[in-house]
This record gives structure tokens, C-alpha cells and sequence, in this order.
């Protein structure tokens, strides 16, 4: 997920919200708008990082909107945007995170560099464990003595190290929500 310009879709059924919230986001993001579920169902596809989401829209909700997105298996993180707060019952309708009405510039901005923080950990973990696996297969096709002088798996066993230290880091800089996320959407 770590890209360049990441992709942020806003889906609010208020114009003037939607207007508010792409203008602060486009300084740092690349931004689509959508001004109802239906909308932003045709605009999600894989290149959408982040998706902000009114709960409550005519038509299609937002809590819809997620069932759909989880269902096509689409690596992106959402946020919620709900006028009353409800943590849990948002987590377990399958938003990575929430922000309660009315959301200031610093909450969007955070939420949503939190949300590619978490996109970036969860690439972290996937190319570590393919190495891990990599790894276990060059183990079971030679002895000891022979890997120590493979260059191939000396810098295997260098890069394993590296993408072990940077999860180490990130993990540290979480707050236990943020891992309990990470956690129900890599399982």
C-alpha cells in the first residue's frame, strides 16, 4: 500500500462536508469524491487506499458499503464518519477506524495517515513472512555450512533481520487499538 500519492475516496451525502473534507486531504493525498453509496460503488476499485465513509446515506449506507468492499477482498482501509459515537459496533461492521461528527482537519489527517501507516505494516508483514517461507524452503534443500556460504541466503537472512526490525518499530509506535485492527484484518 506504501505509495507515492496513496488514494483517498470520501463518501458523504452532505456536498458541503464532502467539499470540506477533499479540500484538507488534497494537499497530501490524491482524493476522489462520492455523494452516496451507489457512487461510491462504482468509484472503489484497487487502487483506493483509504476510503472516508458517512455511516447514514440514502440508498446504499455505509455500513453496506463496507460488506461490499470486504466481500471483493479490496486492500483498503476505511474510516467511518458517524455523527454518534460508537467505537465497537463501527469495528465490528468493518471499519478499520471512526471519527465522530464534527471531524476537524487534525482528526481527518490523522485518521487517515493512521490508516496508511497500518496499510504499510500489513505489506511489511506480508513480504516478511514470504521471505520467512522462502527461507524454510532454501533450509530444507541444503545443510547448514553450505547456506553460510550462499550469498542469496546470507542476504536473505539480512533483509529477514531488517523487515523484522521495522515491524518491531512500527508495532512499538501503535497504540492497542490500532494492533487489534491490524490484527482482525490480516486473519
Amino acid at each position: 500500500m506504501s505509495k507515492a500519492d496513496p488514494t483517498v475516496l470520501v463518501v458523504e451525502d452532505e456536498p458541503s462536508l464532502v467539499e470540506i473534507y477533499a479540500h484538507w486531504l488534497r494537499e497530501d493525498y490524491s482524493v476522489r469524491t462520492a455523494q452516496d453509496g451507489e457512487e461510491a460503488l462504482e468509484q472503489i476499485d484497487d487502487t483506493v487506499d483509504v476510503i472516508v465513509l458517512d455511516r447514514i446515506m440514502p440508498k446504499v449506507t455505509g455500513d453496506e458499503v463496507i460488506e461490499v468492499v470486504r466481500d471483493r477482498d479490496l486492500d483498503c482501509m476505511i474510516v467511518m464518519a458517524t455523527a454518534v459515537e460508537s467505537g465497537q459496533n463501527l469495528i465490528e461492521a468493518g471499519a478499520d477506524a471512526y471519527c465522530t461528527k464534527p471531524i476537524t482537519k487534525n482528526e481527518l489527517l490523522t485518521a487517515v495517515s493512521q490508516m496508511l501507516d497500518r496499510g504499510e505494516y500489513i505489506d511489511l508483514e506480508q513480504k516478511y513472512f514470504d521471505l520467512l517461507e522462502k527461507r524454510s524452503a532454501l533450509k530444507a534443500d541444503s545443510d547448514a555450512e553450505s547456506r553460510q556460504s550462499d550469498e542469496e541466503y546470507v542476504e536473505l537472512e539480512a533483509r529477514i533481520d531488517e523487515l523484522s526490525d521495522r515491524l518491531e518499530q512500527q508495532t512499538e509506535s501503535m497504540g492497542d487499538d490500532e494492533f487489534i485492527s491490524i490484527m482482525r484484518n490480516t486473519t
